[in-house]
């Protein structure tokens, strides 16, 4: 029998799981760095939680079963629900706003292909108790800042809003639910052409006029006040999409005091899938890649209220670490990190072995990441492995050397080497580390 992984999940090993590590380490700094908290929540929920508002497509995508008691439970399909539950249950005490951050693991049952896979992890925050709009601004900077802090330079977040979408549908006859089958359309902008679009949309019962009013409210794009101006001087206004353009004009301004508007873009062709949105949505998705968006967010004011927990504003978003770690590695970004950043210790025969565990011990001390072969492998054997497994540096431990107090330290990126004193060699080895 062969025995093999669940399709649509990976393992992480060596070099993956480290660009996996600092991806993660990059997203914690700067969440971290805006006074939220990291949160943990369980990876199963009832179904009845996951179902309450997640919307038609994602509903398909749980990862279902039945427990042992016969109760329906799921995989959470991302870390918005949950942490809105916690809200509910257990904000009502809490002083506003509570800010909480994650790094954790999500699953949909859904097609595996470039970049999206069936368990995922992803990093974001949630920001509970205002709606005010420097609160948007103070998530889209966060948001930005991510990308920044991984190496990920001049990203463009593309910035829309769901009341002036909602606003531009209802003033053209299409109400209830079928407002969020024309965002569901409308999302596909940039995976669909637009014959197929409006195919989908005429499939909805729009006439051609309204389709026309449609798609070129989608291919408005722009710096903000421009696309802003050319949305309220070509499609027709209304009182909610007049509100949302307004809401969008004042989070600018705070995203400007943030340092951050350089890097925002008005797209009022954006929708985000999910139903739970009610007004500012975000997307970053870099130029030509082929793994397309790596994050997005928005408010969703309602959404506490529907896990029983009042009317609690509410804002977040989330990225795909490991859709962004593959996004920086085919830039090259991550190359750096094919090193592992380890330090081994190379003994010279049986003799040597006991001092060199103490130098080893020595440099763990230090803070130091240390391997060592205490099995008696020829020196040669030794670097080869060392090479192999992308090692830093190797620390020659040899009887001669050792005698006289000094180690011979090895680059095995350059091949450079040092003569070492004994007692130095901590110092020596952090001075190059930088």
């Amino acid at each position: 029998m062969t025995y093999k992984k669940v399709k649509g999940m990976r393992d992480f090993i060596g070099n993956d799981m480290r660009k996996l590590r600092y991806v993660s380490d990059c997203f914690r700094k700067v969440m971290s760095s805006y006074g939220y908290d990291e949160v943990k929540t369980p990876v199963i929920e009832y179904m009845d939680t996951l179902e309450a508002k997640s919307g038609k497509s994602i509903s398909e995508q749980i990862y279902t079963f039945e427990d042992k008691s016969g109760e329906r439970v799921g995989l959470r399909f991302d870390i918005t629900v949950p942490a809105t539950r916690v809200m509910a249950e257990r904000g009502k005490g809490m002083p506003k706003p509570v800010k909480m951050f994650y790094v954790d693991r999500a699953w949909r049952y859904e097609r595996p292909q470039k970049g999206r896979y069936r368990e995922f992890f992803h990093a974001g925050i949630e920001n509970f108790g205002s709606s005010h709009p420097s609160m948007d601004a103070e998530v889209i900077s966060c948001f930005s800042g991510c990308f920044d802090e991984v190496g990920i330079k001049d990203c463009t977040v593309l910035l829309n809003h769901r009341k002036v979408m909602q606003g531009l549908s209802k003033k053209i006859g299409i109400e209830g639910d079928n407002v969020y089958d024309v965002i569901r359309v409308l999302d596909k902008k940039d995976k669909i052409e637009n014959e197929t679009m409006i195919k989908e949309l005429e499939m909805l019962g729009i006439s051609p006029d309204n389709i026309d009013l449609l798609m070129g409210m989608a291919g408005i794009r722009g710096l903000p006040g421009e696309a802003i101006e050319e949305y309220r001087k070509n499609i027709p206004r209304t009182e909610e999409a007049e509100a949302g353009l307004s809401n969008m004009e004042s989070i600018m301004s705070y995203i400007k005091s943030y340092g951050a508007s350089d890097n925002v873009l008005i797209d009022f062709g954006l929708a985000r899938g999910f139903d739970y949105y009610t007004d500012a949505i975000f997307e970053m998705v870099p130029e030509n890649s082929e793994f397309g968006s790596l994050g997005g967010g928005g408010r969703y004011d309602n959404l506490v209220n529907i896990y029983g927990g009042g009317n609690v504003p509410a804002t977040g978003f989330a990225i795909g670490i490991d859709r962004t770690a593959m996004y920086l590695d085919s830039e090259g970004i991550l190359d750096d990190l094919g090193v592992s950043g380890k330090t081994f210790i190379v003994p010279v025969g049986e003799k040597v072995i006991g001092e060199s565990i103490r130098i080893a011990q020595d440099l763990r001390k230090g803070d130091m990441t240390v391997d060592m072969d205490a099995t008696g492998s020829s020196v040669r054997k030794q670097l080869n492995y060392i090479s192999k497994v992308g090692g830093s540096y190797a620390v020659i431990v040899g009887e001669r050397e050792l005698e006289d107090g000094v180690l011979t330290l090895k680059d095995m990126r350059s091949g450079n080497q040092w003569d070492v004193k004994r007692n130095d060699i901590l110092h020596f080895l952090s001075d190059k580390m930088g």
